[in-house]
């Protein structure tokens, strides 16, 4: 089972996810179920600890961080904290179920580059012209999650070191034609893209075909070297 935040809930990310996951396990169940504009502590009201658990799933992909960096600068200690309420409420209700974190994977903030006003007296405004930049505060909550993981020894997928890191996965995602003109969701190209991904990794990881440094790496070993900006789809 997946949850998570608008991501998810757009249905074609876990919907790859799936399709991905079925041709390698044909007799696999797979679910999700996502919310648009959610943080990680959402899901551990009763409400939604009761509509995972009525899955009774045995593995459940958490998938948040996109909300949490477009919030205050993150605090590492109030996430962790948040995560392991998560982690443990499911866990006391599905005993043996395991956890996959994913990183958010990039995106995009306006930062203010100048003014101008129009009108004059009363009916005077001032307007401000602003520019896309990427998301600086992603890096901490992808670092904050991966921190979490290694220290209750949960498995991760950071899509965000794996698509460039703090100096390219923005740019990358964007550059290759793959985000809304939102730039902070993606298109359907872009969410099929980090579905198979993740489809493909669990799939290595679980048969132990995983190579060091690659993509798929997911458990406890060292996070894969950042990638240099590529232009198209082929880069990934």
């Amino acid at each position: 089972m997946q949850i998570g935040d608008s991501h998810v809930k757009g249905n074609i990310l876990p919907r790859t996810l799936g399709s991905t996951l079925e041709k390698y396990f044909p007799r696999m169940e797979f679910t999700y179920y996502g919310i648009n504009g959610a943080w990680a502590r959402r899901f551990y009201e009763q409400d939604m600890i009761n509509r995972v658990v009525a899955e009774r799933p045995d593995l459940v992909i958490v998938s948040f961080g996109t909300n949490e960096a477009h919030g205050n600068t993150i605090d590492e200690r109030a996430h962790a904290e948040t995560m392991k309420t998560l982690t443990d409420r499911i866990s006391e209700r599905c005993p043996g179920v395991c956890f996959l974190f994913t990183t958010p994977p990039g995106s995009f903030i306006s930062q203010r580059t100048g003014s101008y006003t129009t009108g004059s007296g009363r009916r005077k405004r001032t307007h401000y012209t602003t520019t896309k930049v990427p998301n600086q505060n992603t890096a901490n909550v992808a670092r904050s999650i991966v921190n979490f993981c290694r220290n209750h020894r949960m498995a991760v997928w950071d899509i965000f070191t794996i698509a460039g890191g703090p100096t390219s996965a923005c740019t990358n995602w964007r550059n290759a034609g793959l985000m809304n003109t939102d730039c902070i969701h993606y298109l359907a190209t872009g969410y099929t893209l980090q579905g198979k991904l993740l489809g493909e990794a669990i799939y290595k990881t679980y048969t132990g075909t995983a190579t060091s440094g690659s993509q798929t790496r997911m458990m406890h070993g060292s996070t894969p070297k950042e990638q240099k900006p590529y232009k198209t789809v082929k880069g990934f």
